[in-house]
């Protein structure tokens, strides 16, 4: 898998909502998207912030990080400029 689609399909649908930031992300909703670099970090090296947690995904290369960091970038565009 090389597209940020099918990885995004594969290690992010089940816990994030189609749109991007994910379910337990709503406190962002109607905020600007987040930036790749800050998505690509939360890949990497997991994210552990009161109730909302995400776990490390550091089976995925650099590479696969910044695909699935654009596409969730690009949802949360098509998202804001659908509401």
């Amino acid at each position: 898998m090389k597209s940020g689609e099918d990885l995004y399909g594969y290690y992010c649908k089940d816990c994030h909502a189609k749109h991007g930031p994910g379910a337990n992300m709503e406190k962002f909703a109607g905020k600007e998207p987040m930036e790749a670099y800050k998505i690509i970090l939360m890949i990497k090296y997991g994210y552990n912030k009161d109730k909302h947690s995400m776990p490390v995904f550091d089976q995925l290369s650099e590479q696969q990080a910044d695909a699935v960091a654009q596409y969730v970038v690009k949802l949360q565009h098509s998202y804001m400029t659908a509401k």
